[in-house]
């Protein structure tokens, strides 16, 4: 069936799951520019039904306790000091209702970090917490999902794509579907930003970013796998949201026709720079 699941949000699976996405011979042009440097660690795909964890929970607690005890030698020595961690996360993420979604952003963003601190050193002192090894990305559990389902009290939000480090949720993306003219890569960001996030923000509480996509991943990747080279495919990239007719309509009505050609024009000049810049330079 030719739908969201299928083809635009599938792509993105494909493109970060298994192997294959680490070994597939990358087209010609691509070798040595960024688009090969920073192909990703392997994610390793679970749906979300196989997740152990309930629908009420942010982070899957098991993955992120054998990251700390993992992680932290001091909580090696003694597994019971990861539950103490936990529940301060757990606290960070509940502040959201009386704190408002960016300062505990804010706050769980230190815990990613590894700026927060506990006193499980051997006299007591405080030492750092790391959820998360940064300086050796292998040392980390990757993991992608679909169709997440996160529940605050009556509100059920299903999220399309979940990307965690170590159980924690840090990147949420949208897909829609490439079979409805009227529907753009924007009413995703629209869906994230004022319904997701003002109905169930306990679930952004850990993240780092979200992202919302359309066609023009998956017609950009069959392109560059038909031997597009980087440069056209930044362009791409970077010039069809903003040109889809959809979204220059809507500008036209609010912004005015003249307007709106200029709007496009320095859209197309500034996505053709990039991508000459990008091909001749990284290349």
């Amino acid at each position: 069936m030719f739908n969201e699941s299928s083809t635009v949000e599938q792509m993105i699976l494909d493109a970060v799951k298994g192997p294959s996405s680490l070994t597939e011979e990358l087209p010609p042009g691509w070798g040595k520019s960024l688009g090969g440097a920073l192909r990703p660690l392997q994610w390793t795909y679970l749906p979300a039904t196989n997740l152990p964890r309930q629908s009420s929970d942010v982070m899957v607690e098991s993955w992120v306790k054998e990251a700390l005890i993992r992680l932290n030698p001091e909580i090696a020595a003694q597994p019971d000091r990861a539950n103490e961690v936990i529940y301060n996360l757990r606290a960070c993420i509940l502040s959201v209702q009386a704190d408002g979604l960016v300062r505990a952003n804010e706050n769980f963003m230190a815990w990613l970090r590894g700026e927060k601190t506990m006193p499980f050193g051997e006299h007591g002192e405080h030492v750092a917490i790391r959820l998360v090894d940064l300086d050796q990305p292998g040392n980390n559990r990757f993991t992608v999902t679909n169709q997440w389902v996160y529940q605050a009290g009556p509100v059920e939000k299903r999220f399309d794509l979940v990307f965690l480090a170590n159980g924690l949720p840090l990147v949420i993306g949208e897909a829609k579907t490439p079979t409805r003219a009227a529907v753009t890569w924007f009413d995703g960001a629209f869906q994230i930003n004022q319904i997701y996030e003002k109905e169930v923000p306990a679930m952004f509480v850990p993240n780092v970013f979200s992202f919302a996509t359309l066609t023009e991943v998956p017609i950009t990747q069959a392109l560059i796998r038909m031997g597009m080279a980087p440069g056209p495919s930044l362009a791409l990239l970077l010039a069809g949201p903003a040109l889809s007719l959809p979204n220059m309509i809507v500008i036209g009505r609010v912004m005015g026709w003249k307007k709106t050609a200029v709007f496009c024009s320095i859209i197309v000049i500034i996505s053709t720079l990039a991508g000459l810049f990008y091909g001749n330079v990284v290349g």
